[in-house]
């Protein structure tokens, strides 16, 4: 995997968690933050010192594209006095984030080597659904999440400054996630003619962001939400300003009426006017109003009567999840939104399960010849689910419209190269008559090559072992003599199609792993 690549925070196997000290670093759009942390004892770690230093380089990305130079010698000057301070606390591991703004600059490449220079430091780079993900999962691990909500679905909102996540849970599963990009400082860069045009800005704003969750918001109608909270930084801010006061650690609720009542105060007052009424610092004080507006929006969208919020940050996230682990909590919730996309594109999911279950064996059944681990297997689920996606567009040929569909959806927990990988071998699973050159795609290192076509060979497999759709093989055993893979078919149905089917799939497999399929009825 690449540097930048996240996913494999989520599955790393066999590391010893205990008394490690970790540090981690997240570069956003207004400030660079660090949150330095020890794991105490099971499901407990301790802040030892969390740091937030001002920086504006989300100006610099959504006004003018690009990181100015000033801008990252200031950013290379704070991850040094940053790796300092790691260093006297002694950390053991570093992680460096960058988000939206650095991800979306034009000079993102450059950012990152010239820092990766100077400092030593790796930069990964993550989507805002991703940052999101993490805080719903670490907000999952308070009791007092699955008490107030265990049964009901819940809309979980996090207002960055690139963009806006959307999430659904009902229960303890993730069932929808998407991403729009009207983050508060995104929305302030690019209206900012029009702010001073107009002395009714917060009216243009609120018409513009209605117009970018119109069609989002015709998604979540279809679901009955319960109750609806607001992560991050931009809801402690707001709670903070209206009651006087920091939000408890569990959930805090702002009702609809103290929410207008703020709005309809802060509305009319220019940037200068909150730093002044309110004290604020001038890159929180840009970003308030198109904050607040999202969630009267989200109020409006759910018709509810009030909103939760859970202040923690991405940093203290990311800390739980490394020191306290639990991986197992991010595949449930990864195949459940990933089940949602596969029933939006009309896909049967019974069918995808089937195929799902004789893939799991034939992975299970031949780790000494594919050598791939815990976090490939997750992709090769990911892509059973979703393998036949793109014949909601064409029957035919749905080989690149299942591409283009997983590349283009979010799914929490999977980083773009994830996705990437699932897409390609989805790809090369579709192709009649594969070979080797098909998985051979640009800026692809040798290993996600020879995962995307170790997966795409399962996939052909265990799709043929349920040709017909309709589940005439029940369950598989498999035993592996000499170089044969033996398949032991348990059905009563006749399965000609099965084997004609096999047969023919088998001979991409054995290119793959060199071993040769047979399949035999028990």
């Amino acid at each position: 995997m690449e540097d930048n690549d996240t996913g494999n925070l989520l599955y790393e196997e066999n590391i010893d968690t205990e008394n490690r000290i970790i540090g981690i670093v997240d570069i956003g759009a207004n400030f660079v933050k660090a949150h330095i942390a020890q794991k105490k004892e099971d499901r407990i770690f301790e802040t030892i010192e969390d740091i937030k230093k001002p920086l504006a380089i989300g100006k610099d990305t959504f006004s003018i594209g690009r990181i100015s130079n000033t801008v990252l010698l200031q950013l290379t000057k704070i991850l040094k006095e940053l790796k300092e301070i790691f260093t006297a606390y002694e950390v053991q591991e570093t992680l460096v984030f960058a988000s939206t703004a650095v991800k979306e600059a034009k000079n993102c490449d450059l950012v990152i080597e010239r820092i990766k220079i100077a400092t030593g430091l790796d930069i990964k780079l993550i989507e805002t659904i991703e940052e999101s993900f993490y805080k719903y999962q670490y907000m999952k691990r308070h009791d007092c999440y699955l008490r107030l909500f265990g049964n009901k679905s819940v809309l979980i909102f996090d207002i960055g400054s690139g963009g806006l996540s959307l999430m659904i849970a009902e229960g303890d599963k993730l069932k929808y996630a998407c991403n729009l990009e009207i983050g508060s400082l995104r929305l302030r860069a690019l209206l900012s003619n029009l702010e001073r045009e107009t002395l009714d800005f917060a009216d243009i704003l609120d018409e513009f962001i209605e117009s970018k969750m119109h069609t989002i918001s015709q998604e979540i109608k279809k679901y009955k939400i319960d109750f609806s909270i607001g992560l991050g930084g931009e809801s402690k801010v707001i709670y903070n300003l209206i009651f006087k006061e920091e939000p408890p650690r569990d959930i805090s609720n702002i009702s609809k009426e103290k929410l207008l009542k703020f709005y309809s105060e802060i509305k009319d007052k220019t940037t200068i006017n909150l730093i002044e009424d309110y004290n604020l610092i001038p890159p929180v004080a840009n970003v308030l109003l198109p904050s607040t507006i999202i969630f009267k929006k989200i109020l409006d969208m759910c018709m509810l009567k009030e909103v939760g919020i859970m202040g923690f940050s991405f940093r203290s996230a990311v800390a739980n999840s490394i020191l306290i682990g639990q991986d197992n909590m991010y595949e449930d919730d990864i195949l459940s939104v990933s089940e949602n996309i596969a029933e939006k594109y009309s896909r049967n999911i019974s069918i995808s399960k089937r195929m799902l279950r004789f893939a799991t064996t034939i992975f299970d059944h031949t780790k000494d010849y594919h050598a791939m681990g815990k976090k490939e297997k997750l992709l090769l689920k990911v892509a059973c689910v979703l393998h036949d996606v793109g014949k909601f567009v064409d029957v035919n040929d749905p080989g690149e419209h299942s591409y283009n569909i997983i590349n283009s959806s979010k799914i929490p927990g999977l980083s773009l190269l994830d996705r990437d990988i699932i897409a390609n071998s989805v790809r090369i699973y579709q192709k009649k008559n594969p070979d080797e050159k098909d998985c051979s795609f640009n800026c692809k290192t040798i290993q996600e090559k020879l995962t995307i076509t170790k997966i795409a060979a399962i996939l052909k497999l265990s799709n043929a072992l349920d040709s017909s759709q309709k589940g005439k093989i029940q369950d598989i055993l498999l035993d592996i003599q000499d170089h044969y893979l033996i398949f032991k078919a348990m059905t009563q149905d006749d399965i000609l199609l099965e084997k004609w089917h096999f047969n023919n799939e088998s001979v991409f497999f054995r290119r793959i792993f060199g071993l040769i399929p047979v399949l035999k009825v028990v």
